[in-house]
């Protein structure tokens, strides 16, 4: 049977770890990936390895920086195929290939990805709530390729990314879970989660206030409460002359979808309405509203404006 060295000796004395091995039950000497609180626990009985996330993916940093700087040191043992404390990488790894997300429910979501990396000391996850700062939730062993992670209820703003790491840097891949669809299976999956009912699609108010679902995920408004609203205002600006009709319509720029304007003097015909900046142009673009603004002057002719969306692809 052939049994894994410990970290980070790398030594062959069968005797000594079959000793350690007797004091340290289910094979907690002979574990690849062992993290112990020494100040709790001196004597090594508990193996906390993926309980501190953000500990383990530090000291392995750290130890692969160091053991990487003691000249001539040896390598594994050639019949061990890991690459993980091996000679010291000159790059960091190349990312997690395929990164997928499955909804499986609303609370937590498995993922899985293709190990394209070849010098990797492991993965780990993080992920940011509300556009904070990014947070450790897990750390795996080198070659991993799937895991699951826990979502904050009720947060609809939560990106998750996963990174090969190595003792020079991290290579990400990320999900954003405030995507179109993955923001649709959040908000209506709990009765709807094959998202086939009309109910849940883009073009229905669900909430009965007047504003379809998309509108309502651009304004960043629930669609599910009748009281969440936020509404377009139109305008004269008059501050020079000639004024000028505008549009502000509120919106979260972290939603990707497409908002244009267009203008019309007549809304008798539905083939009168024009867009492009000969027509309307955009004064402000900000992560809260985009503001429009008719081409023509206020005077000539009666004219009207609005804002258009482009449903997302799938």
């Amino acid at each position: 049977m052939r049994l894994t060295e410990p970290r980070p000796y790398y030594v062959n004395n069968r005797q000594l770890g079959s000793l350690a091995a007797n004091s340290h039950p289910e094979n907690t000497y002979f574990a690849d990936d062992q993290l112990y609180n020494l100040t709790a626990d001196p004597t090594e009985g508990a193996n906390i390895y993926g309980q501190e996330p953000a500990t383990a993916y530090d000291l392995k940093k750290r130890l692969a920086d160091y053991i990487g700087g003691i000249p001539n040191r040896p390598c594994r043992q050639s019949s061990d195929g890991s690459t993980e404390f091996s000679l010291a990488p000159t790059s960091a790894p190349s990312a997690p290939a395929a990164l997928q997300m499955q909804f499986t429910g609303l609370n937590a979501v498995p993922l899985d990805w293709s190990d394209a990396a070849n010098s990797e000391l492991g993965y780990v996850v993080r992920k940011t709530v509300n556009g904070g700062a990014l947070q450790i939730i897990a750390e795996l062993p080198s070659g991993s390729t799937s895991t699951t992670a826990a979502l904050d209820p009720g947060v609809e703003d939560i990106v998750i990314e996963v990174s090969s790491y190595n003792a020079v840097g991290d290579s990400p891949a990320n999900v954003d879970l405030l995507a179109p669809d993955h923001w649709r299976f959040r908000t209506f999956g709990d009765t709807n989660p094959e998202l086939d009912d009309a109910s849940s699609q883009w073009d229905f108010d669900a909430d009965g206030d007047g504003l379809v679902t998309l509108w309502e995920y651009a304004f960043g408004t629930d669609p599910l409460l009748a009281s969440s609203v936020a509404d377009p205002i139109v305008s004269i600006n008059d501050t020079g002359a000639p004024s000028y009709l505008e549009l502000l319509v509120p919106r979260d720029s972290r939603r990707t979808v497409q908002i244009s304007g267009s203008v019309s003097s007549d809304l008798s015909d539905p083939g009168s309405w024009d867009s492009g900046e000969s027509h309307v142009t955009i004064e402000e673009n900000t992560a809260t509203h985009l503001l429009f603004r008719s081409a023509t002057p206020v005077g000539n002719g009666q004219q009207f404006i609005r804002a258009e969306i482009v449903e997302p692809t799938p």
